[in-house]
């Protein structure tokens, strides 16, 4: 059910006892979250609210998605977009790539950088739907906004080097900040694909790979019915699974019990599944779904497909994969330790909770402090945990 909430701002005692007015972070939603780009806005706002921010749902009723109210998380607020709904100095909007209605009429707000005007936070999470919102490079960056997150370095690098966008004129503040990936405790305890591999004898290796039309679904088909075709005494040794229709935790548990794992990336700007898979420590191989190099995909951590449609080349390449895993050679075993490790120690530096990339607070945080702060300090708080009350 819609926690439908009041369209007042919060008004709470400062230090000095002080009324202070609370700035507003509305995450827009053209419909109920239920996809992973959405399920990441709501944790940004549950984050937010953790720490004292007030976070809610921007909602815009459409015809197609008007009616799924149960979809929406109870404990996030809920506002319409509404004549109702009067937007102040102080109050943020956070917008995905991909809302091309929103960079359309609400125009008046971002051509102009006026401090008396809401604010506007874009939250590029698929880079590639990022042309659909503009006419082309020039109208972008001739635009202004509050800040920028980025959903990975990818994402950042991409927009300026492929878009050609202006990132430090356009923008006030520029961060990336990742999902961060974290398996549950009880998932890890499963026994490793490492153990398994150490093994006298290893049982056999179990190959899983995201089924996902919109992810290369036909040619990982092909690759698993290719190499068994070419391979048929390798039938009893493996096992192919396809993770469909699973949900988040099956999915995990299936990577945790799975030697290797097949990244199915496509027109990618994160890679979640590569990224969870490593952690759950699968040998991964696949597309990085990248469409420009990145330094954190590396043959240290992975082996990568480097061209789509070389079956004989990533057949191959899978081959090596699951014979390494029985491999019982010193050297095999170690070859096999060090990627598993260094797949491992590139999701604790770069997409853990702990990292700098996933810090959510303190990037909301800094866009706050260059863009009202500077004008409103006296008035106004980021955050705070202090019982307050709401006027209009």
């Amino acid at each position: 059910m819609y926690n439908y909430y009041t369209n007042a701002t919060e008004i709470v005692p400062d230090d000095d006892g002080l009324e202070k007015v609370k700035s507003r972070f509305f995450f827009f939603m053209a419909s109920p979250p239920v996809t992973g780009g959405d399920l990441v806005l709501v944790e940004h706002a549950r984050e937010l609210i953790k720490a004292g921010v007030d976070a809610r749902i921007l909602f815009f009723p459409n015809e197609s998605f008007g009616h799924l109210h149960s979809d929406f998380p109870p404990e996030i607020p809920i506002n319409l977009l509404n004549d109702e709904l009067i937007l102040t100095p102080s109050d943020f909007i956070i917008v995905g790539e991909s809302q091309g209605p929103v960079y359309r009429d609400m125009r008046h707000w971002m051509d102009k950088e006026i401090h008396t005007l809401p604010k506007f936070i874009v939250f590029n999470q698929a880079v590639h739907w990022t042309a659909y919102s503009f006419k082309n490079r020039q109208e972008f960056n001739s635009l202004h906004f509050a800040g920028l997150l980025c959903a990975s370095p990818f994402v950042k690098k991409y927009l300026e080097q492929v878009l050609g966008f202006e990132l430090n004129k356009v923008f006030k503040a520029v961060h990336v900040v990742c999902p961060a990936t974290e398996i549950p405790q009880h998932i890890l305890a499963l026994p490793s694909s490492e153990q398994r591999s150490n093994l006298a004898k290893p049982p056999k290796c179990t190959i899983s790979f995201i089924h996902n039309l919109r992810k290369r679904a036909d040619e990982i088909n092909t690759l698993k019915f290719m190499f068994l075709s070419l391979y048929p005494e390798y039938a009893d040794k493996v096992e192919f699974i396809a993770i469909h229709k699973k949900t988040h935790e099956q999915t995990l548990e299936i990577m945790r019990n799975s030697d290797i794992f097949i990244a199915s990336g496509y027109m990618d700007s994160h890679n979640l599944p590569a990224i969870e898979a490593m952690a759950c420590g699968c040998h991964v191989l696949g597309y990085t779904g990248l469409s420009m190099p990145v330094d954190y995909f590396n043959a240290n951590n992975g082996w990568w497909f480097i061209q789509e449609g070389q079956f004989q080349t990533n057949i191959q390449l899978l081959k090596q994969a699951i014979d390494l895993y029985f491999d019982q050679s010193s050297q095999g075993r170690s070859l096999r330790k060090h990627l598993l490790t260094q797949a491992q120690e590139t999701v604790q530096t770069l997409f853990s909770p702990q990292s700098e990339n996933t810090k959510i607070v303190p990037a909301y945080l800094d866009i706050w402090e260059k863009t009202v702060a500077p004008y409103y300090a006296t008035d106004v708080v980021f955050a705070s945990k202090k019982k307050g009350g709401f006027k209009k």
